[in-house]
Formats: structure tokens, sequence, C-alpha cells
């Protein structure tokens, strides 16, 4: 999973530590995002559409600790960056340019949007059967 989420193997570390390194690189990518789009927030907006839209076991995380959304997190961080902060930050644009436009409801909508312009729910359960396949023995 954070081979996946970071693009590299994980340092000999603590799984706290390894947490700490994910949150770092998710706070730059926020910024990035916030300074490309030019919108200074909507973190949490992102955050409930990723959630929202992932379906899966949610107790059986490996990176997140909630009881109840470990997994689901842990699946909706993969993409995050690429999905749901882009729609989030956009929306908050949108909102900002436009007085009286719902920060959440565009947000949901272009969400949608990109989720199922992009495949977004089969590329998880790909990732997620990848996750869990029976490693295949050589020889």
């Amino acid at each position: 999973m954070f081979a996946w989420r970071m693009g590299e193997a994980p340092p000999p570390c603590s799984l706290n530590a390894l947490r700490g390194l994910e949150g770092a690189c998710v706070r730059e990518n926020y910024r990035r995002a916030a300074r490309q789009i030019g919108v200074a927030g909507a973190v949490q907006a992102a955050a409930a559409v990723a959630v929202a839209s992932v379906a899966a076991i949610p107790q059986l995380g490996f990176i997140h600790e909630d009881p109840g959304q470990a997994f689901v997190l842990d699946i909706a961080d993969l993409y995050r960056d690429t999905v749901t902060v882009p729609c989030a930050f956009q929306a908050a644009k949108r909102a900002a340019e436009q007085p009286g436009e719902n920060v959440e409801r565009l947000a949901r909508q272009m969400t949608g949007r990109a989720l199922t312009r992009e495949r977004i729910v089969s590329a998880m359960i790909e990732r997620i059967k990848t996750l869990f396949a029976e490693p295949i023995e050589e020889g």
C-alpha cells in the first residue's frame, strides 16, 4: 500500500513513522494543488468525497487505524491526489467566483464525473484484487 501511494518502497521504520511520511506527502500535495488552482483550502471536501466514493471492506486498514473506515481511507488515499483533491479545489475556486454556488455540491458533481470518466471504481477493485492475490510461485 505504501509503495503504491508514495511511488517507492517503504523505508525500514515503524508503522507510526510510515504514517508520518504519508501525512507529510498528503499535506504537500494539498499545498501544490492549492497553488496550481489558486485556492487556499478544500481539504475537508476532498476527504469526504474520497471516503464516500470507495466501496470496500472498511475494517481492513493497512495504514489507517480507524476501526470502521481504515481500509476505505487506505484505498481512497491512492486516488486522492489525482481525482478528489483537484475536483475539490476546482469546486472551491468556482464557488468563490460564483457566490451562491455550494462548494460541497460542486465537489460531489465534479468528482462523480471524474470517477465515471476515469473508471476509478474499477481501478480500485483491480488494486484490491492485486493486493490480496496469492503470490505466483516460480520454478
